[in-house]
């Protein structure tokens, strides 16, 4: 979704090409008439593809769903260096490493999102950029395996998740997750490997730690509940020999307003039963001058005499 003109030819037709492979396992006799049927269409989409990558006017997510899926296929070598070399020209260095740079016209994207200011957090890219740079981490694992440009792809994906990992949309974040999924397994190590996080505030009541153990022998994800002050400064220290992500979810109290339609205040006072005056009322009152002109809001009002008040017997 969110492609126009031959992109969207292209990407569909590498989205069949990919479901079909996947879907060779479920043939058991591989010299059935069925699964040379299968091959066969695979291996035409896979020229067609070819051509679309050598044109050199496919966007970027064109070409990355293209590499995957003639990578996942093992289509002919001089189509995947083609579909390869077009992918590598539009990785970035910094953000997206694919998302804002592409070649097809019907389909430019804007720049990189970037903060206002280094305090600020890095706002999440849009769902078109994740799935793109999730295709293109799935095929540089089947390409070249667990590499630089590999680890560049999963550290951005995983800045991008939300706090509860999810994404933007249902269809990046089965794309992410599975490309993250296939990082994991090609990156994994038995070696024992740790990270100790600690982090500081110096509040009201003096200098405030807390120290955070992970290992990857955690099947879990680690979740503490740590306050501090308001406005005060964080300050994160890590050490150790692996690497990690670090989220922070802020909350706040906020009092439930349970009637948020209420426009006007009205004040309505009732007095019963027997009232009394003093003395600096009477006198108040007595000298209080009343003016002879009508209600402005009404123009046939007149002054009406005011019955003074008298005193209870």
């Amino acid at each position: 979704g969110g492609l126009v003109g031959s992109d969207e030819t292209v990407a569909l037709t590498a989205f069949v090409v990919i479901a079909l492979h996947h879907g060779l396992a479920v043939f058991p006799d591989k010299n059935s008439e069925q699964l040379r049927r299968v091959e066969n269409s695979i291996s035409r989409a896979n020229t067609f593809l070819g051509a679309k990558v050598t044109s050199g006017l496919l966007g970027s997510h064109a070409s990355a769903i293209t590499a995957y899926a003639l990578s996942l296929t093992e289509a002919p070598e001089h189509l995947r260096s083609v579909a390869h070399n077009n992918l590598m020209a539009m990785a970035q260095d910094i953000g997206a490493l694919w998302g804002s740079v592409t070649t097809s016209p019907s389909n430019v994207l804007s720049p990189t999102l970037a903060p206002h200011s280094p305090a600020d957090p890095i706002p999440q890219a849009p769902a078109l950029w994740i799935e793109t740079t999730a295709y293109g981490l799935l095929h540089l694992l089947l390409w070249e395996g667990k590499a630089e440009l590999a680890d560049q792809a999963a550290s951005w994906l995983t800045r991008q998740g939300s706090f509860h990992g999810g994404f933007p949309s249902t269809q990046d974040t089965v794309m992410t997750l599975d490309a993250l999924s296939a990082y994991w397994i090609v990156s994994h190590t038995t070696k024992e490997k740790g990270l100790n996080v600690t982090l500081s505030s110096l509040g009201r009541s003096g200098l405030k730690s807390h120290v955070l153990q992970l290992t990857n022998h955690q099947v879990h994800r680690l979740e503490e509940m740590l306050q501090f002050s308001l406005g005060s400064k964080i300050n994160v220290e890590v050490g150790g020999n692996s690497k990690g992500t670090l989220k922070v979810l802020r909350s706040y109290s906020v009092m439930d307003m349970t009637n948020t339609t209420c426009q006007d205040l009205q004040i309505k006072v009732m007095v019963m039963g027997h009232v009394e005056y003093t003395m600096e009322a009477e006198e108040d009152y007595q000298e209080y001058e009343y003016e002879d002109s009508p209600a402005g809001d009404d123009p046939e009002a007149h002054s009406r005499p005011v019955t003074p008040l008298t005193k209870p017997v």
